[in-house]
């Protein structure tokens, strides 16, 4: 399980944690009842962040995240991956090909940026970084930010899952 999670912005403003440090929002019914159109709105957008530490070099690690045609290779549920241009088609489970647009690709600062190209997603912003700890320890941060927020949490749920999977991709040397 990811080492920490952090949901920024909630569906609604209360919050609870649960096993794991991750946050989910909860659902939202003033108390007593407040007169119609006074209730709290819900947001529109979300964003979700986790992060995890790994025991290897901050470079070695991003070899192969930074890879963008070799997400398949860590991220649970993709199945296959190639990059045309600013452009990542990514296959799922299901057969399902989705493009995304590359907008940052730095192997300096180790930080990919992209976004999600599809109907159902008025916004989305995916954030992929790796930070030097130590010479042989780094930290990865994953982020994504959505509008339906329903589509962050989402998201953001497989990328936790997809982190626990990069630690195991990467087992401690020893």
């Amino acid at each position: 399980m990811a080492k920490e999670s952090q949901v920024n912005r909630f569906l609604s403003p209360t919050s609870t944690r649960v096993a794991g440090g991750r946050h989910w929002s909860k659902p939202q019914t003033p108390w007593p009842r407040q007169p119609a159109g006074t209730e709290i709105p819900l947001q529109k957008r979300a964003t979700v962040s986790h992060e995890i530490e790994i025991e290897r070099a901050a470079a070695q690690v991003w070899e192969l995240v930074g890879a963008p045609s070799r997400i398949h290779e860590w991220f649970p549920g993709i199945t296959a991956s190639e990059v045309a241009g600013d452009r990542r088609y990514i296959t799922n489970r299901g057969g399902h090909r989705v493009q995304e647009r590359i907008l940052e690709h730095d192997v300096d600062r180790r930080r990919f940026e992209y976004e999600l190209l599809l109907p159902v997603c008025t916004f989305h912003r995916g954030v992929i970084e790796v930070h030097e700890i130590a010479s042989a320890r780094c930290r990865v941060v994953y982020r994504t930010e959505a509008e339906p927020a329903a589509l962050a949490l989402a998201i953001g749920g497989a990328a936790g899952a997809a982190l626990d999977q990069l630690r195991a991709t990467f087992p401690p040397e020893g």
